[in-house]
Order: C-alpha cells, then structure tokens, then sequence
C-alpha cells in the first residue's frame, strides 16, 4: 500500500511557504501616496528656500527678514514662515484639496483665515480669497487677512499682497517684496 504521507508533508510545506509569503507582503508599507497635481500648487512649491524682504505693515516702517517655504508632509502642503522668532511671527500652510488650491493663514492677530485661490488667468498670479470660515473668527466682520495676491517677477522675485479686512471691508494691504537668498 502506498504512502500519503509524503504528498501530505509536500502540501504542508507549500502551505507554509504561502502563508510565510502573505504575512511577509502583509508586513510591507504601501508605497507613499502620490499628492494631487495643481498647476499653482507646482508653481507655488519652486518657492522652497530662503527670501529676504521689505515689508509694509499696515503703513507702520519696513520691516527687514527672513521669509522660508518649506515641503511637509510627503509634498502635499507648503509651509511659509513669516518674521521667524519675533513676536509677529505669521505661518501660513498652502495645500490642495479637493482639487482646490487653499490656504490657511495663521495670522498675528490670532485668527486663522481660510482662503481660496481663484482660476489662474496669469500663470504670474495667483489670488486667493477669504472663503467666509476661519478659526478664532465668529464672522467676517473682524479683523482679518481676506485676501492674497502672489505675483511673480522672475524666478528669484515675488511680491505677497495681503488685503486686511475690518468690518467686511477693505482696510489696507500688507505688502512684502522678496528676494531669494538660498
């Protein structure tokens, strides 16, 4: 009489050897998500480094520093840092979402406007607008930045101007020239 043993015993180790595969694929990391395309969000990424500027704070003298862009979270979202260390030190984090390019602005004033960018007709600027929701703000009728425009002059020049708002309307720009050191 012959023997199932063996075919057994190679059913066995094949078993194993499939079970010791799906727990090793299983163990594997997904590949990283791949963050949405945005024509301006590409745009607005070539800003990573280091900018000197002037700045005009509400009419006040000009304000001489150092402005960063830096890539977080697997290059999904852009982080610009305004006045770093000094009390007035502003951070606005620029991302895409839903197909949208959006920014949140967390402001001095401590409030943190959302905005909107608006379709691109000059692929020099890009305007954002205040989408009517913010944290720290019960309306639009407070103090806040609402509006943004971001100009490009070359590659290594651009000027950010930021529209304040009080009472739901316009009360002056916050401009900042900047200029690539690194």
């Amino acid at each position: 009489m012959r023997s199932f043993r063996p075919a057994l015993e190679g059913l066995a180790l094949v078993a194993v050897c499939a079970l010791a595969v799906s727990a090793q694929e299983a163990g594997k990391q997904a590949p990283p998500h791949e963050p949405p395309k945005h024509a301006a969000f590409e745009q607005l990424k070539k800003l990573v480094g280091e900018w000197a500027g002037e700045s005009t704070m509400s009419g006040g003298p000009v304000d001489r520093g150092l402005v960063t862009y830096r890539l977080t979270s697997g290059g999904s979202a852009l982080v610009e840092t305004f006045f770093a260390g000094s009390d007035h030190e502003m951070l606005t984090v620029y991302t895409v979402d839903q197909g949208n390019l959006v920014l949140t602005h967390y402001c001095a004033l401590g409030n943190q406007p959302h905005m909107k960018a608006a379709v691109q007709t000059d692929p020099k600027v890009i305007l954002f607008t205040c989408t009517g929701a913010g944290g720290n703000m019960a309306s639009e009728n407070e103090r806040h930045m609402h509006a943004l425009t971001i100009t490009w002059t070359d590659a290594d020049c651009v000027s950010a101007v930021w529209t304040v708002h009080v009472n739901g309307e316009p009360a002056g720009d916050e401009m900042f020239n900047l200029t690539r050191v690194r």
